[in-house]
């Protein structure tokens, strides 16, 4: 006779979603980034890249905001019994440091787009509120927590991934939980 657990072996399809949907706004938000600080004023793209830069931004902070509701109503899948518990903790200290520093980059990266004292431009004529002082120091801090919470992200990516992959590799089941 074989009993059928009732815990998930496999996240929620809305978390999977959220979480295979970061990858391209990550890739986008790091390019779109990148390339505003390597353009002048003058050039056509420093207008259209920074209205991308922040669509993505807020398009990553509505799916993290979704995926913190989704996990909190949601249950966790099981793990295998054969990953030890300090793993474990390991495991999910990093992902809650990655939630943290993902919404420090977010949430700068909004200040930074409206410490001008001006409205921040979106695509299709859509505008991000000035929620910020218009000041210097307000600006200089803001670019140090962002600069300094993405170099922190992909740190904490980093190990992640290669987290990921020891226990794919001692687990060979392990990635049948985000798929």
């Amino acid at each position: 006779m074989t009993t059928h657990s009732l815990e998930p072996t496999k996240y929620t399809i809305l978390v999977r979603i959220i979480h295979w949907t970061f990858i391209p706004l990550i890739i986008c938000s790091i390019v779109t980034g990148k390339i505003m600080t390597q353009v002048g004023f003058d050039d056509p793209l420093s207008y259209y890249l920074p209205q991308y830069h922040y669509l993505s931004g807020l398009t990553l902070f509505t799916l993290l905001f979704s995926r913190i509701l989704s996990r909190l109503f949601s249950k966790t899948p099981i793990y295998n019994p054969a990953i030890s518990q300090l793993n474990m903790i390991f495991a999910k200290s990093i992902q809650a440091l990655m939630l943290i520093t993902i919404s420090l980059v977010l949430i700068s990266g909004y200040l930074l787009a409206t410490a001008d004292g001006n409205p921040a431009k979106l695509p299709w004529g859509l505008w991000l509120i000035q929620i910020s002082p218009d000041d210097g120091f307000t600006l200089e801090l803001m670019l140090r927590v962002h600069i300094g919470a993405i170099i922190t992200f992909f740190v904490l990516l980093f190990v992640h991934v290669v987290g990921f992959i020891k226990q794919q590799i001692s687990h060979s089941s392990f990635i049948k939980r985000i798929l």
